[in-house]
């Protein structure tokens, strides 16, 4: 399997290809792209006497380790978010309701097919289109690549509004779903956020251990079905 991690820079994906064993780091990833590809004799045996329908039965055994592994981050990422995991902050202003950025990253990780290509990709965004954007949050800060990279502290600017929507540890400890900005005014700068996660390393990770444990007996057993002999 060959796996290409993507960055979503300059208005569209960028990614460097890898094979073998998983990376150390993403380098602040949040998608990435998994292709089918093999070298194993008695696999390429069995994929051959298959046809077509080898690579399809391969590319679902990958469809199933990617969502193994996204479930798998989707439980770290929640775990993340610790006591304010089932903490939703009710419609407010016009929009609808709002999670904590762990839980609110983990409902966004999916996997789509990439359109005319053996394919699949992991993402965040709200759609394979919008992969390269990642999950944009309702003060318009890239979720996505905020729990992979992080972000320094940074003065509050002069223009924010007279009230904003409450984080979910706010709502928790108030019970305000909005409150007026002047006590961020009167702190001046924002601490930062500084409790990163590579999640992109751990679907990378993930991915491929499935992936390689299965997808042998699940072609194998197909060819086994058609009539083929596989050793």
């Amino acid at each position: 399997m060959r796996r290409t991690i993507r960055h979503g820079s300059g208005g569209g994906p960028k990614g460097y290809t890898t094979r073998g064993k998983s990376t150390l780091s993403t380098n602040g990833a949040y998608q990435m792209q998994f292709r089918l590809d093999w070298d194993d004799e008695a696999l390429v045996q069995a994929i051959n006497n298959l046809g077509f329908e080898g690579e399809r039965h391969l590319k679902t055994a990958l469809k199933a380790a990617a969502q193994v592994a996204i479930e798998r981050t989707q439980e770290k990422l929640r775990k993340m978010a610790g006591a304010l995991v089932g903490v939703s902050v009710p419609p407010t202003w016009g929009e609808g309701p709002s999670k904590n950025i762990y839980v609110t990253l983990a409902n966004a990780l999916r996997q789509d097919d990439v359109p005319g290509q053996s394919h699949i990709r992991v993402h965040s965004g709200t759609s394979f289109e919008t992969a390269h954007k990642g999950r944009v949050g309702s003060r318009g800060m890239n979720l996505s690549l905020l729990v992979a990279e992080g972000h320094k502290p940074y003065k509050y600017p002069h223009y924010l509004p007279d009230m904003v929507r409450s984080s979910a540890a706010y709502y928790k400890k108030t019970g305000f779903p909005g409150d007026f900005t002047m006590g961020m005014m009167k702190k001046g700068t924002h601490p930062g956020f500084k409790k990163t996660f590579d999640y992109m390393k751990v679907i990378d990770r993930e991915t491929t251990k499935e992936f390689e444990k299965n997808a042998k007996d699940v072609v194998k057993a197909a060819g086994l079905a058609s009539g083929f002999g596989v050793n």
